[in-house]
């Protein structure tokens, strides 16, 4: 268990169980070693409401005692366990509610009296009597309350029971609740960084600009997005130089390779054939260099609404002159309706061209190649011996070169049109057909997206 809400409500629910075994642990000390304090305050607060409902006239003489309809009962229907009475000065009871005139105090104690408790055996139970004097317009009076100890001792356990369960289920009720709140608070503060988590899982490096948006972030996680953030900057900086460089070699490349060619036509050698196809084959790899650095990065694209069979068509005429000296015919087929798809229109130009390329180094000569367009993929086949099958997972990784390749090129051209496809999230693969190999690519995703594509 390594998730943070988890043990945060897990360390909230324990805390919690503990304060409530403290508090009731406190609540069974109290009940049992503060029962006789429990018991003073009872009968102090019995002899409090006889006192707020008994009733004088005007010069402050006894007229009767009117109490809560539930305390009179509980007095009515338990004299033997529970009594208040009402007595003048000289001790006489006035009002009482078990009919006894006896005032249970001796005669030292009357003439001292202020608030007092006793005992008593009364019916042959134990008692506890406090008697609190009352002063009514110059007139002295005398509330007595008395209380049985079994009486006492029944409401206690009843009160522990009741309270105890009481107690018990509050706790469990406001643990629950205050986990629950918990739990849905913190998921609530984590949605930002649970969002930030997700797109930070779709940055790839054909997007370095992406940063995790703060908004909404709960500050104690604000220093790590900003971390993170600044990572991500530093990324995009050594990103930006390498592709700098890449592009700026390969510009810096291609002019002293012109130079040379033009040095080379002019100096009037006898046979300047291979020096002119190492410089063919030279500004044919840059070339690939500049290509690949351009669609490496995503901010480099900008997507349009294509047709893609005016593309193939345009592809398929720029590689005429190659065609014609492999003598290899191209065969551009198409559907009635035109493909419409949203992509850059240079790269899919680049893209097209190095497939219908790669078919025509692979394809002999008398033979055709067909780029076969249909509304959701297109699909180009040569006529060559076709693909080894060990050779075909690495038909789209970098400067990779099969055997049997029969040009010098860098081993580019399909890595390129992979790293295209990947940014238009488009699928393309290759595999073995009746007479040579196919590569298609399919177009079945219409969104543009930002993941690479999975062979």
């Amino acid at each position: 268990m390594n998730k943070l809400s988890t043990k945060l409500i897990f360390n909230t629910a324990a805390v919690l169980l503990g304060v409530a075994a403290l508090t009731f642990c406190c609540y069974v000390a109290a009940m049992r070693w503060g029962s006789d304090f429990m018991f003073k305050i009872e009968l102090e607060g019995n002899v409090s409401v006889i006192s707020e409902g008994a009733q004088f006239d005007e010069q402050g003489r006894f007229q009767k005692v009117v109490l809560p309809h539930s305390i009179a009962m509980m007095f009515d229907a338990l004299q033997r366990d529970y009594f208040y009475r009402i007595m003048n000065e000289q001790g006489t009871v006035l009002a009482g509610s078990d009919g006894q005139s006896t005032h249970y105090l001796t005669s030292q104690q009357w003439m001292h009296l202020t608030a007092t408790e006793t005992r008593a055996v009364i019916g042959g139970l134990p008692m506890r009597i406090l008697t609190v004097p009352l002063l009514r317009s110059g007139h002295r009076y005398y509330i007595q309350c008395g209380r049985s100890e079994r009486f006492q001792e029944v409401l206690s356990t009843e009160d522990r029971v009741v309270s105890g369960l009481g107690a018990g289920f509050a706790a469990l009720i406001a643990m629950l609740g205050f986990s629950a709140s918990i739990w849905f608070t913190f998921r609530r503060a984590l949605r930002p960084l649970l969002d930030a988590s997700s797109v930070a899982a779709r940055i790839e490096p054909a997007q370095p600009n992406v940063r995790l948006s703060e908004r909404g972030m709960p500050e104690e996680i604000l220093p790590l997005i900003a971390a993170f953030n600044a990572a991500l900057a530093r990324l995009e900086d050594g990103y930006r130089v390498q592709q700098e460089f890449l592009a700026d070699a390969a510009h810096e490349l291609k002019t002293p390779l012109t130079l040379m060619r033009a040095q080379l036509e002019m100096s009037g050698l006898a046979e300047p054939e291979e020096l002119l196809l190492d410089v063919d084959r030279m500004g044919r790899q840059v070339q690939q260099l500049l290509n690949l650095a351009e669609c490496s990065g995503r901010q480099n694209y900008f997507f349009d609404t294509v047709d893609l069979l005016a593309a193939v068509d345009d592809a398929a005429d720029h590689l005429r002159r190659l065609s014609n000296q492999r003598n290899v015919t191209i065969n551009v087929v198409g559907t009635d309706a035109p493909v419409l798809i949203r992509a850059d229109r240079g790269a899919l130009f680049v893209l097209l061209k190095n497939l219908i390329e790669n078919a025509i180094q692979h394809s002999p000569s008398g033979s055709v190649v067909i780029a076969n367009v249909r509304s959701d993929h297109i699909a180009v086949l040569d006529s060559g011996g076709g693909i080894r099958s060990e050779d075909i997972p690495m038909l789209f990784k970098r400067f990779w070169r099969g055997a049997s390749r029969r040009d010098e090129g860098a081993g580019l051209g399909l890595s390129i049109c992979w790293e295209i496809a990947s940014v238009h999230n488009w699928h393309i693969s290759a595999r073995n057909i009746v007479h040579g190999a196919e590569f298609k690519l399919q177009f079945s995703l219409p969104i543009i997206a930002i993941g690479p594509v999975v062979m």
